[in-house]
């Protein structure tokens, strides 16, 4: 047996281990499996591609060359073998993605919800199938019945929707005070979207918890994450033999629409969403939040917060404020994040000061 086939029957052996630890009935060690089994996969093939091509793998010093010299000689060739021009960029960054996270499951933490678990297993394993095909003549179905391949329990969603409600969980998991459950789930969305940036360095926590005051406070998902926001899916095919690829969007992006809002007819899809989400906070949880920062100081308490959003219009401005059915009846006075950076904003910059907003604006 050659060298390079060797190398392939590795990358086989990994690949049946990621649909063994994804399609497992239990989550022990699952995440950290199928990233580590699916990395090691797709090294070993793109190792076994170099050495087929008569490609030299090892270093002067006997060691490997590692998973970014096998991409960088794969996307574009050399010039002596342009034949091994046989991944895009787009491939290439969906793949350095893929590894990214396999080394934050080795030696860190970070944690990938389903459905992006599910949407990068999907990706190299369509990666891979493309490049068993290109080179071997090859498929998955010469490796694995389609019946074992991994399926997603739920319908696939769109991408920023997907990563949208991984903000969410974030948001859900600070207003819980787990702060170390959401750094965990930030550090997997900023690793991702360094990769698409470019950027090799991890985020350091002072880096995460700069994150989790911008989703705290309520900032826009594409500002945070400008990188993975222009992302979408390119799908192929439906099942168990779904082909799907991260690419870059250059389509309209998501937005949200309030009930009054003429929709456009070119819309092609709605996310409903529950207002409480939006509007999660009461006006003692948005006082106890701003007045947790000052703890004391410059006179903020819930009676003068109570005053200030409505001195600066805070309340009754539906980017901050509105007034919600509840689930026992009536009416409630609910405010988004956004209002905490707001009323912030307006004490530190001297707009408003706290025992004058009472006195104007205060209970009569």
């Amino acid at each position: 047996m050659s060298e390079w086939e060797m190398y392939k029957d590795k990358s086989e052996d990994s690949l049946v281990l990621v649909v063994e630890f994804f399609n497992r009935p239990h989550d022990t060690g699952r995440l950290s499996s199928v990233l580590l089994h699916l990395n090691h996969s797709i090294e070993m093939l793109l190792k076994s591609i170099l050495l087929r091509h008569d490609y030299g793998i090892r270093k002067e010093n006997g060691h490997t060359i590692d998973l970014g010299k096998c991409l960088k000689v794969l996307e574009g060739g050399t010039a002596d073998k342009p034949q091994l021009d046989l991944i895009s960029e787009e491939e290439k960054t969906t793949l350095g993605e893929i590894a990214t996270h396999r080394n934050e499951a080795m030696h860190g933490n970070a944690v990938i919800g389903e459905q992006l678990l599910y949407a990068y297993t999907r990706s190299g394993l369509s990666i891979i199938d493309s490049l068993l095909n290109e080179v071997y003549d090859e498929s998955l179905d010469d490796i694995l019945p389609n019946r074992v391949l991994p399926i997603s329990g739920s319908p696939l969603k769109h991408l920023d929707i997907i990563y949208q409600e991984e903000a969410d969980k974030i948001q859900q998991l600070l207003d819980e005070g787990a702060r170390g459950a959401a750094r965990a789930r930030a550090r997997a969305i900023e690793l991702s979207d360094r990769t698409q940036r470019g950027e090799e360095d991890p985020p350091t926590d002072s880096e995460l918890d700069d994150i989790l005051d911008q989703i705290d406070a309520d900032d826009d998902f594409e500002d945070i994450f400008p990188g993975v926001s222009k992302l979408r899916f390119d799908i192929q095919g439906e099942g168990p033999t779904i082909k799907l690829q991260f690419t870059q969007s250059d389509g309209h992006p998501v937005h949200h629409v309030s009930e009054e809002d003429e929709v456009e007819e070119y819309a092609i899809g709605f996310r409903e969403v529950n207002p409480f989400d939006r509007y999660s906070l009461g006006v003692y949880e948005l006082a106890d939040k701003i007045e947790e920062k000052y703890d004391g100081d410059k006179h903020v308490t819930r009676d003068t917060v109570w005053a200030i959003v409505r001195k600066i219009d805070v309340h009754g401005n539906e980017e901050y404020h509105k007034k919600l059915n509840t689930p026992y009846g009536g009416l409630s006075d609910r405010y988004s994040h956004k209002a905490i950076s707001r009323v912030i904003e307006a004490i530190e910059s001297g707009e408003v000061e706290p025992k004058v907003a009472w006195e104007t604006h205060g209970y009569s």
